[in-house]
């Protein structure tokens, strides 16, 4: 359907759009005018856990003083990560007056493998013998992310949005 512009709000702080796994460009600077206050995170071709991916994008973030967190793949679980277990930025635009407001969120997510996925094993390892991707992130499997997963609060997942999509492929589902 159209943009409706009606439905958009003023906003009064900047958004960091991080890019995922392995990354060689942030997609969302595809379209730059879709955002407002937009910064592009980047930091190409990384291989990073959780905790230390949350940390980069903390050091960029940081500059712009109070900011929101919109993340593609493990941008996403990067950026829930910064929210769960670290004071940012963010921290100053949480409103207790406004508990569970579903309107406000500070971090949004996008295709991201919270539950992890089977791409990111030993096939990763794979794939690099033969000059592609990034190799194995224990933190995006199935079993690294349920680990993930005891840590974060209930009050983390009430401040996150997240969207994803499984695509039926043959024999294989594939997340994004």
């Amino acid at each position: 359907s159209p943009r409706n512009d009606s439905l958009l709000r003023e906003v009064d702080h900047d958004v960091v759009l991080v890019h995922g796994y392995c990354s060689e460009e942030n997609v969302f600077e595809t379209a730059p005018e879709d955002w407002t206050k937009p910064h592009f995170f980047l930091n190409p071709h990384a291989n990073l856990g959780n905790d230390a991916f949350a940390l980069k994008i903390a050091a960029y973030a940081e500059q712009y003083g109070q900011y929101s967190l919109v993340g593609h793949s493990q941008g996403g679980v990067a950026s829930t990560h910064l929210l769960n277990f670290y004071w940012t930025g963010m921290d100053a635009l949480k409103d207790p007056s406004r508990p569970n407001d579903s309107s406000h969120h500070l971090v949004q997510s996008i295709g991201s493998p919270y539950q992890g996925t089977s791409g990111a094993g030993t096939a990763s390892d794979l794939i690099k013998i033969f000059g592609q991707g990034c190799g194995a992130n224990s933190d995006l499997t199935p079993d690294g992310a349920a680990l993930w997963l005891t840590g974060i609060t209930a009050d983390t997942v009430a401040e996150v949005y997240y969207y994803t999509t499984t695509y039926p492929k043959g024999f294989f589902q594939y997340c994004h």
